[in-house]
Formats: C-alpha cells, sequence, structure tokens
C-alpha cells in the first residue's frame, strides 16, 4: 500500500495555555484544521520505576506545512480510533512533514 493509501484524516489542535483561578497556567487545546496524516509504530520503552507505564512513540508522516516549532500540538483522528497523540518533534525540511507523536493515554 503507497503512504497516500495510508493517511487519515486528523484533527490537529493547538496548545493556548489559559490561566486558572489560581493564576496557575493549564492546557487549553483548540481544534486548528483537519489535517491527513500516516501515522506508523516507531519504538517502545518503558519506565523502570513503574511497570504500568510503557512511553510509545510514532512516526507521523503529512504535508501539511506551517507548524510553529515553539508551539504545542496534538492530533486527534476522525475514526475515534485512539486518544490522539502529541506532537513532540517536527521536521518540515523535506517534502512531506514529519512529526514525531507519543501516544495519549
Amino acid at each position: 500500500m503507497s503512504l497516500n493509501g495510508r493517511m487519515k484524516p486528523h484533527a490537529l489542535y493547538i496548545n493556548n495555555p489559559i490561566e486558572d483561578e489560581y493564576g496557575s497556567m493549564i492546557d487549553n487545546y483548540e481544534f486548528l484544521c483537519q489535517v491527513m496524516v500516516a501515522i506508523h509504530f516507531n519504538s517502545m520503552g518503558r519506565v523502570n520505576d513503574d511497570i504500568r507505564y510503557k512511553d510509545c512513540q510514532y512516526l507521523g508522516v503529512s504535508s501539511h506545512k506551517g507548524l510553529d516549532l515553539k508551539k504545542q500540538y496534538k492530533l486527534v483522528p476522525k475514526d475515534g480510533e485512539g486518544a490522539g497523540y502529541f506532537i513532540k518533534s517536527i521536521n518540515e525540511l523535506t517534502r512531506l512533514s514529519q512529526y514525531l507523536l507519543q501516544a495519549v493515554i
């Protein structure tokens, strides 16, 4: 199957933190746009102190460009499959954008 055949629609959210009533900044993810992304499993690690927690990382590929490296983003599948992914790293230097993703649990 080609890369374009593996692309699925995802909602892209941007984090615009807001201040709560106690003066602390809290996450506030707002819908930005819909993007087509192909996501592939990359690696899995385990935190030694806690066997219940696994650090799963994925690689996402998309033709969408223009993300700000200083902002936080999240991808949520449109089909409702899974909770989504935090975008940890962005590489837009190639023809297709590459995202290092971490699964949201």
